[in-house]
């Protein structure tokens, strides 16, 4: 506890040896009260060590916050002084502190007659959130599920614990030329696979798992993932663009957008800001979500 030395000896000198024990045993104890009252008037400087005291009537002196400049890293600091002692002599028990500081950072409580945001279902809260200008970097509570099942329509997700009800249009709605691009893409590419059984070969299935480890293992899970999104290992720049171009070939988008889509996940997960949240169904939450650019353009606005 930071107190001023001139001031104590100042008040030291000129009194008897035994006004000078009970001034000093008196200064040590409304240090050691002052310590155990508030935390947020500590200073860097080392605390004393408590010294013996005697039970006999003291002078009762108040402590006042000011500011005064410590003596080890030169800052000024809010601190507790030694105010001018009393005539009165009482028991150290009843030596008083004033103006303790509470703690500033106690969270508010919600406005009465509102309930908690995390109590509401996946629904109301997607109805509160787009009902007003999005904060997409703020981070917000995950719904309810018990309130989330109870919603009209709201409908279990095939071996799982969600209920999902869908708060988005999967078809009938305004398509983007990229919505359009997606789908078709996509539809092509699954239809090219089913053709795969009529030509099989042993060097097509080869040519399959080497092109799935090049693009999949080493492009999307190790360089798009991994590195980029979490920044788990950093390696040399013509290697991590030699792996980013092997998540290119995934055909999943360039990397700034699969980055800063999977940062944004890990922010919003499984809240409405997700942009493939289950709450939305097995379908929306798969692939439906891709065919929707109005939803993939909101976190390219949160690269984190």
């Amino acid at each position: 506890m930071l107190c001023s030395q001139d001031s104590v000896d100042s008040c030291e000198s000129g009194q008897d040896a035994t006004q000078s024990q009970h001034w000093y045993a008196q200064r040590t104890l409304v240090r050691s009260c002052a310590s155990a009252a508030s935390t947020s008037a500590a200073c860097c400087c080392p605390s004393e060590a408590a010294s013996n005291t005697s039970t006999s009537p003291l002078p009762t002196r108040r402590l006042s916050i000011v500011r005064m400049p410590c003596g080890v890293c030169g800052f000024n600091h809010d601190t507790h002084a030694l105010a001018k002692p009393s005539t009165t002599l009482t028991s150290h028990r009843e030596i008083t502190t004033t103006s303790i500081p509470t703690n500033p950072t106690v969270p508010a409580a919600p406005p009465a007659g509102e309930p908690d945001f995390a109590d509401l279902s996946y629904s109301r809260q997607y109805d509160v959130l787009f009902s007003k200008p999005l904060q997409v970097k703020k981070p917000v509570a995950k719904p309810n599920k018990d309130a989330q099942s109870e919603e009209p329509g709201s409908s279990k997700v095939l071996l799982s614990d969600v209920h999902a009800v869908a708060k988005k249009p999967l078809w009938m709605r305004p398509w983007a030329s990229t919505d359009v691009t997606y789908a078709v893409f996509m539809v092509v590419m699954h239809g090219l696979a089913l053709l795969a059984p009529f030509t099989f070969s042993w060097s097509n299935f080869w040519l399959f798992a080497t092109t799935y480890f090049v693009t999949g293992c080493l492009g999307i899970t190790l360089s798009f993932h991994r590195q980029l999104s979490h920044k788990s290992f950093t390696t040399p720049k013509w290697l991590e663009y030699t792996l980013a171009y092997c998540g290119v070939l995934a055909c999943q988008g360039d990397p700034t957008e699969w980055v800063s889509c999977h940062r944004y996940h890990h922010l919003h997960t499984d809240t409405p800001l997700d942009p493939h949240s289950p709450y939305e169904g097995f379908w929306w939450s798969h692939m439906g979500w891709l065919l929707d650019n109005k939803v993939i353009g909101c976190f390219l606005v949160c690269v984190c």
